[in-house]
């Protein structure tokens, strides 16, 4: 039995798992409509137990994806939410292996039928399981990819998707406590080659705390605290807060640098007559106060509770999450200088910034800090305090609840177009999106972003006009906004009774995805569907569908822009020195780009755009700006070694992979510049096929290091001897055009974005809202783009 209720014909494709491309990666699924098993149908679903509900969805699932039966799916879990609903979730397993990011998930609602089934599975499984090499092999490897020593005891034997294929791997992985680093490296366990690389840190008890932080609400207001009968301490059940004290102690890292750190305390103490904490506020800069210890424990209760009122049972790891407020770093540190790291006699320094760092039992910074699961960092600021900031706490607890929920990889994804930080992109917007959701305001850490730029309204704001391809930079808190508003868009608009149904539905979605491998407009269709087949119905579900559609999420974000004659700067502003701010698009490296091993030897980039082609055009120039951005502690760095692809005529750059390939009539350049420390001035000419009208230009990366990239700008050479349109300052550009706009990308009748009369391209947020952009991006380059190379500038 089943029924399909209509779809618009963007989601009707996306639910059918549909693009020209997708035969190049996982095969999907997504139906929504009434499904029985063929036999055994659930009389309900709320009394059926575990077993039986896991067998009728691997018997639907069966029934709906007759091609999913010669794979494997491993032991489910499943959740029940507030209204009924049950989730199973069926990892894929190949061999006894574990195929990370794919599965498949069946939701059934309060009568037993099942109404959305969910598929993203692997195929092209390696024959063979058995490791040439062990994870004792690759550790050293893996280590000096890092900057950090990896434990080979504690890594994992999985298959790993890339662009070059799924392939058998060792999984290493090393929580960040009190840095902001926790690398993850993937290696081949074939062949000893590094398949990928990145970052996982993402950033009776009466009390007096502020409702939100002391600038949306600056009076303090009393809480009762959720701890147990008796308890003193900021020790529950479900959170354990301490606070980072610097007691002049070091400890070693990987068996040879000594490392200045702070001691795990807790010092906020409750009144051992009344139990009531008295903390009160202190000053924005004090480096050790208790009360932002009991501030941030009070709000990670508070978000704790709004989530447990989609799903009562919900917890975001089995013991209590730890939380620190007051994280100082080390001197030295940021220069990675030696001397001063190790010094217990020089003041740890402000950090600027919050932070989450998924688990790991076996963790040794773990153990040496007492720390065992996950656990959320707090910075002391060098003029403000984030545990004040109620809304950076939501935030943070939200990335805590994908972790535990849709688990969004923090690996790119890939498409046709190129690379799309669409997992980490989504991963800051959903935690945008519950932070807001929670306080009722679409500005997220109006006191927080007071640390970096007084002049700031937020860190960012659900209220921007951002919009797909003017606001991506491939940069994940800046590519987040487009998403996230998308939703605030809708919600605005729904009545105080509906707005907790959408917060479930997206919540619902969250642990209906059976993969965290995910675009943009893959989450969009399973929320969609949700929303659907939840109260808020079909009537809901058309306003959200249109709202992405606005936003450029719907029905494929493309990330095209159009080259109209002035130099085109990103959307992401940093550089915050004499030369003043600079808009930039991020490069992801080889081993970040996770295109696998491929013989082509650079990987994709995020943006590419379309430039125009006079008549008689002889040769295409290309010219920017660009730089190395560094990732990693002391390690796992590299350059920027950018190349120019250029596609003559109506067809974008595109890609497939399995292997990772692109098409024939691609040009790849190697520009002349670079060699310099900072911003370096790059150039390259393609000459141009007769008769061509368009060009297409992508800016990619072979290099092992991430780079940011600005003032792109392209000139023509005609026949004649004349210069066509250039952008002003590029090398040979001659005159000003109109400026870029947004590209095919786009929805034509997406918000409108504000222009800085500089750039060629649009982009987004107010002066008063850095929109997209958070406290790291700018920390990570300002230095580096403090300062312009290029004569003339």
């Amino acid at each position: 039995m089943r029924f399909f209720s209509s779809f618009s014909a963007s989601l009707m494709v996306l639910a059918l798992g549909g693009t020209a491309f997708a035969a190049s990666g996982p095969r999907t699924l997504l139906e929504v409509g009434s499904f029985s098993p063929a036999q055994k149908p659930l009389a309900s679903v709320k009394g059926a137990e575990p077993g039986a509900l896991d067998a009728s969805a691997r018997s639907i699932l069966a029934e709906r994806a007759p091609w999913s039966q010669g794979l494997s799916l491993g032991p489910s879990r499943e959740a029940t939410l507030r209204d009924g609903r049950r989730i199973v979730k069926m990892p894929q397993m190949h061999q006894g292996v574990p195929v990370l990011h794919r599965g498949a998930t069946v939701s059934f609602d309060g009568a037993g039928v099942a109404r959305i089934v969910a598929a993203r599975l692997a195929e092209d499984l390696p024959a063979d399981v058995v490791p040439a090499l062990s994870a004792e092999d690759v550790v050293e490897k893996a280590s000096r990819s890092a900057g950090l020593d990896m434990n080979a005891k504690t890594a994992k034997l999985v298959i790993w998707p890339s662009g070059g294929g799924n392939v058998l791997a060792w999984h290493f992985y090393a929580p960040g406590l009190t840095i902001p680093y926790a690398p993850v490296v993937v290696v081949d366990a074939q062949t000893g080659d590094i398949v990928a690389r990145y970052n996982a840190a993402v950033s009776v008890h009466q009390a007096s705390v502020f409702p939100t932080n002391p600038v949306k609400s600056p009076d303090v207001q009393p809480v009762t605290l959720g701890l147990p009968d008796g308890e003193t301490k900021l020790s529950g059940p479900l959170v354990v807060a301490r606070n980072c004290i610097d007691m002049k102690t070091t400890k070693t890292l990987m068996g040879f640098i000594t490392v200045h750190t702070c001691e795990l305390l807790q010092t906020s103490v409750a009144d051992p007559g009344s139990l009531d904490f008295t903390d009160a506020p202190a000053e924005d800069t004090a480096p050790e106060d208790p009360f932002a210890e009991l501030h941030m424990y009070a709000h990670t209760e508070i978000a704790y509770k709004f989530f447990r009122t989609f799903r009562a049972d919900f917890k975001v790891q089995e013991g209590p999450i730890d939380a620190v407020a007051n994280l100082r770093l080390p001197q030295g540190l940021a220069t990675f200088d030696l001397q001063k790291m190790a010094d217990p006699n020089l003041p740890l320094e402000p950090f600027q910034n919050a932070f989450f760092s998924p688990a790991d039992p076996a963790n040794p910074f773990g153990q040496l800090f007492g720390i065992t699961g996950g656990a959320m960092m707090f910075g002391q600021g060098p003029i403000k305090d984030y545990a004040y900031d109620g809304d950076v706490v939501y935030h943070e607890f939200t990335h805590a609840v994908v972790n535990a929920t849709i688990q969004l990889v923090g690996t790119p994804h890939r498409d046709a177009f190129g690379i799309v930080m669409s997992p980490g992109g989504m991963n800051e917007g959903l935690s945008d999106y519950f932070s807001s959701a929670i306080t009722g305001d679409p500005d997220v850490g109006e006191y927080a972003i007071l640390d970096a730029d007084p002049s700031s309204k937020a860190i960012r704001s659900l209220a921007a006009a951002d919009a797909c391809p003017t606001s991506i930079a491939g940069q994940v808190h800046q590519d987040a906004t487009l998403f996230s508003a998308g939703l605030w868009d809708v919600r605005t608009a729904l009545s105080e009774e509906q707005r907790p149904e959408l917060d479930l539905a997206v919540f619902a979605a969250m642990e209906a995805a059976p993969s965290g491998d995910l675009h943009y407009h893959d989450m969009a269709a399973l929320i969609l569907a949700e929303v659907k087949t939840s109260p808020l119905g079909d009537a809901v579900a058309t306003q959200l569908e249109a709202a992405f559609t606005a936003r450029g999420v719907l029905p494929h974000c493309q990330r095209i822009l159009e080259f109209t004659g002035d130099t085109m700067q990103g959307p992401l502003k940093a550089g915050l020195g004499s030369g003043g701010a600079l808009g930039v698009w991020f490069a992801p490296s080889v081993p970040a780009a996770n295109v696998g091993q491929n013989s082509l030897g650079w990987v994709p980039g995020v943006i590419q755009v379309r430039v125009p082609i006079p008549e008689n055009t002889e040769s295409l120039t290309v010219d920017f700006d660009g730089a190395s951005i560094s990732t990693g502690l002391g390690g796992g760095g590299g350059a920027f070694a950018p190349r120019v692809l250029v596609r003559f005529g109506e067809d974008p750059v595109q890609f497939t992979y399995g292997p990772f390939k692109a098409t024939d009539d691609l040009v790849v350049l190697t520009p002349d510049g670079g060699g310099q420390q900072g911003l370096n001035a790059y150039n390259t000419t393609a000459t141009v096929p007769a008769g061509v009208k368009t060009a297409y230009v992508m800016i990619a990366n072979s290099g092992e290091g991430d780079g940011a990239f600005t003032n792109l700008t392209f000139t023509t050479m005609q026949s004649s001897g004349n210069g066509g349109a250039g952008g002003m300052g590029g090398m040979g550009g001659m005159g000003p055009g109109a400026g870029g706009t947004g590209g095919t990308g786009a929805n034509p009748a997406g918000p409108d974005v504000n222009t800085d009369a500089g750039c060629g391209c649009a982009v987004p947020g107010t002066s008063s809202v850095p929109a997209g952009a958070s406290l790291a991006a700018f920390a990570a380059i300002a230095g580096l783009l403090a300062r312009r190379r290029r004569a003339g500038r």
